[in-house]
């Protein structure tokens, strides 16, 4: 588990394994609130199970190639310049959301990239395919002893993407909420607007 003092953005720890080293440049100017708002603060207290810290918008100076798998940089970048939570205990979720389905082929070649190292990290990654076609996506990246929980659906053709630092079941849950926040439709239970 990723400690709560030093994470900024959920891959930082995919991207350099430890996020104590992560280079932060939280923009004074920019929101502390989800991107498209999909996941609130009280949603993501819901669903660690415990009071959390929104984090600002953070920029990685690089990010390591995982070799034969370019998809796996380009996921570390766009997940570090997104908007996270952390959790008291050290728990993180963070959303993305990227229109027009842009992200589908980038996930589907992800699912092919397990094995190699990047940042001097031992990467394992097991995506399996969700209902719904294309871009539909469950499993987790493994940076070491770390354990990224990847949750992808599309809906109205835009990838929705969630990904916990936590349980499984936590990004279940986040996902859910994402996508039913997206597309107008009943939250699960617990969730209110």
């Amino acid at each position: 588990m990723a400690s709560a003092a030093a994470c900024g953005a959920l891959l930082s720890v995919v991207a350099w394994g430890d996020a104590e080293s992560v280079p932060r440049t939280a923009s004074a100017t920019e929101s502390p609130a989800p991107p498209h708002g999909l996941i609130s603060d009280e949603d993501a207290e819901q669903i660690l199970g415990s009071p959390v810290d929104p984090q600002g918008q953070f920029s990685p100076e690089a990010v390591p190639e995982l070799p034969g798998c370019p998809a796996y940089a380009r996921v570390a970048t766009e997940a570090d310049q997104r908007i996270g939570y952390i959790s008291d205990e050290g728990e993180q979720l963070m959303e993305i959301v990227v229109e027009d389905g842009d992200d589908t082929q980038l996930l589907e070649d992800l699912r092919g990239c397990s094995g190699g190292i990047a940042g001097g990290n031992r990467i394992t990654i097991d995506l399996s395919s969700a209902p719904g076609g294309p871009g539909n996506i469950t499993g987790a990246i493994g940076v070491d002893k770390t354990i990224v929980h990847l949750r992808a659906r599309v809906v109205d053709g835009d990838n929705i993407e969630v990904l916990t630092v936590g349980t499984s079941e936590q990004a279940d849950t986040a996902i859910d909420v994402a996508v039913a926040r997206y597309g107008g439709t009943p939250l699960p239970e617990g969730h209110s607007d």
